[in-house]
């Protein structure tokens, strides 16, 4: 008998003015509010093109992520995924000017990332110097950034080693001279 059921019932609610109000303005800011419908498709639309990078399907997972910016071009985390993607896919200066866009992200966590992953693109291109600049700048916003510390003594290496070869290709050329 539903009489007898206990619990909470929206006609208890009802029982006051006060809380008929909140019930009433709870409604109207839902029904008002399309950034509900709005936020349920872009994750659908970002889970399915986050589906196709997770499965190396780069180019489709681009189109994807392209078509949803154009209706949402504010998103950060949709620019990123974009840039991550053209990084999968070797356009480094394409990657680079998006990871770029991601400066005036208000999430630490998100620019943090964006810098670490500018640091990665510029190793890739080979730009060493500036790849070591973005990882310290990475850093900056999150120490506990293991990757980044990580990729940060790698580059370091890396110069070393060039300044090294660099060296000898100098000394093998001022004995060829002599």
């Amino acid at each position: 008998v539903l009489g007898d059921r206990k619990g909470f019932f929206i006609r208890d609610l009802f029982k006051s003015k006060v809380s008929l109000l909140i019930l009433l303005a709870g409604f109207s800011w839902t029904i008002a509010s399309p950034a509900h419908a709005f936020i349920r498709v872009q994750e659908k639309e970002s889970k399915e093109a986050n589906k196709l990078y997770e499965e190396g399907n780069y180019e489709e997972a681009l189109t994807r992520y392209e078509t949803i910016l154009e209706e949402h071009p504010d998103s950060y985390e949709l620019v990123m995924n974009k840039a991550n993607t053209l990084y999968k896919l070797g356009k480094y200066d394409e990657a680079l000017a998006e990871y770029k866009k991601c400066s005036g992200a208000q999430k630490e966590e998100l620019l943090a990332s964006s810098l670490y992953n500018k640091g990665n693109t510029l190793f890739r291109m080979g730009k060493m110097k500036e790849a070591l600049d973005y990882y310290k700048s990475s850093l900056k916003m999150n120490p506990a950034d293991g990757d980044a510390k990580y990729n940060l003594e790698v580059t370091l290496k890396k110069m070393q080693e060039q300044q090294e070869q660099k060296q000898k290709q100098e000394d093998r050329s001022q004995k060829s001279e002599k």
